[in-house]
């Protein structure tokens, strides 16, 4: 269960965990690692019962209550007491503008540094836009945060506030503490490691890790945009037929696309790309806290025969990948001797592709409906881009009458990009997704 009370005991960062802190330690300026989302609630909304049900998170997910403990090279973490959340409510309902004044606040919200030696590390804010109408920005920081996490903290908060709406306490929260998997023995199992080092060495034989799109820059940094894009229903129900039918996924399918789409781009056609991927062990699904971990993955591209060829072996390197999730990428980087030369990059990858499944809960929240817009735009990107599948385009909480279309995130680093390529990269890399679902027998190079 998860710990209700204060901890006087020093804990190590996870693998995950110390890769956020040396970046908020090289980039104290960047909000790469600050994570926002809004949700939009429709009906009647009793603030105090969402007051309360925060608190009740608060109190019942140690993993959001760990900081940094100063003093050590890295530094550790501790679980502080449940403490009051941090809340603001804003009223715009009287302003002219009132959609502008709100971007004005989420940016303060969101650009507002966390003091990572106080927890908890998640932060609210309420703005009223009228009656029935109020938008709820929810801001973490990923030493404590994950996708996952993310989707079981909204479960836990609005479910709390369900019950407090209907006169009841909320449920106790019994799921596994954080702070277990701090110890957990996958950390140290080495001939695990081992097994994942022999595996990505052989993937990775031969391999040219230099970026398809160029070095980064240090003058530009990380500077970023983004661009979100969808998948039309009916498309995105038309790829999922057939990845089934092929025994593929749509993941796997986007991700070869992807791939072929910076091969046109660039030229390239053997690059390294990350996936991030879940990382927890068994026990620890309705965990919270920062668990994710990234996987080199190798698209070549130089595969004869049709599409599903390729596909086949892409599957296949993924599936044998995710069997070793649990590698600590900067450890691999390491160990496969690459090295970054100016601090801003990963020398194995420049380019992610990852899928964010993590399901929402469907809740009866009475007269209230909540819709959700995650991941919005901090003015960074860790890599030259980023793109993130979300398999269904409408996440809401509450309403899901529509056949679901796929939302892609794309977030890119402005040394590389600006808006209208990024554009016009996605339109062709929803053309090559249309042309292979009519030619599914078709080499990639001819679609």
């Amino acid at each position: 269960m998860s710990l209700s009370s204060p901890s006087t005991t020093d804990h190590p960062l996870t693998p995950s965990q110390q890769i956020v802190w040396l970046h908020e330690d090289l980039f104290p300026d960047s909000r790469a690692y600050t994570f926002t989302a809004a949700l939009d609630l429709y009906g009647p909304l009793d603030h105090e019962a969402l007051r309360s049900a925060m608190r009740h998170v608060i109190a019942g997910h140690d993993g959001l209550r760990l900081h940094l403990v100063s003093g050590s090279f890295p530094p550790r973490q501790r679980v502080g007491a449940p403490e009051d959340p941090d809340v603001e409510v804003v009223d715009l309902s009287g302003e002219p503008e009132p959609e502008a004044a709100l971007e004005n606040l989420r940016d303060a919200l969101h650009n507002r540094p966390f003091e990572l030696t106080r927890g908890p590390l998640i932060r609210w804010l309420l703005v009223v836009l009228g009656p029935g109408r109020h938008r709820l920005l929810q801001t973490e920081h990923h030493l404590v945060h994950d996708g996952m996490s993310f989707a079981l903290t909204l479960r836990d908060l609005f479910g709390a506030y369900a019950e407090l709406v209907r006169g009841n306490p909320p449920r106790p929260l019994t799921s596994r503490s954080y702070v277990d998997y701090l110890g957990h023995p996958s950390h140290t199992d080495e001939d695990a490691y081992a097994r994942a080092l022999g595996h990505f060495r052989s993937v990775l034989d031969g391999a040219d890790f230099a970026g398809p799109f160029g070095a980064p820059s240090t003058s530009e940094g990380i500077a970023g945009g983004q661009l979100r894009t969808s998948v039309p229903a009916d498309l995105a129900a038309a790829l999922r037929e057939r990845a089934k039918r092929d025994g593929h996924t749509p993941f796997t399918v986007l991700l070869a696309l992807f791939g072929e789409a910076v091969r046109r781009w660039t030229g390239r056609p053997d690059f390294t790309v990350g996936t991030a991927v879940g990382n927890r062990p068994e026990g620890f699904t309705d965990c919270v806290g920062m668990f994710v971990n990234t996987l080199p993955l190798r698209l070549d591209l130089r595969l004869p025969g049709p599409a599903r060829d390729l596909l086949d072996a892409l599957t296949e390197q993924l599936m044998e990948s995710l069997a070793h999730h649990q590698a600590p990428i900067q450890r691999l980087t390491r160990d496969l001797g690459r090295r970054s030369a100016s601090g801003l990059d990963n020398p194995l990858f420049s380019l992610m592709f990852s899928a964010h499944d993590a399901s929402l809960p469907a809740l009866d929240l009475g007269g209230l409906r909540v819709d959700l817009v995650e991941g919005m735009p901090n003015g960074t990107s860790r890599f030259a881009l980023d793109a993130v599948l979300m398999p269904d385009h409408r996440r809401s909480l509450t309403h899901r009458d529509q056949a679901p279309g796929m939302l892609i995130m794309w977030d890119y680093q402005l040394a590389f990009f600006d808006h209208d390529d990024v554009e016009t990269f996605a339109k062709e890399h929803l053309a090559l997704l249309a042309s292979y679902l009519r030619h599914p027998g078709a080499p990639l190079a001819q679609l």
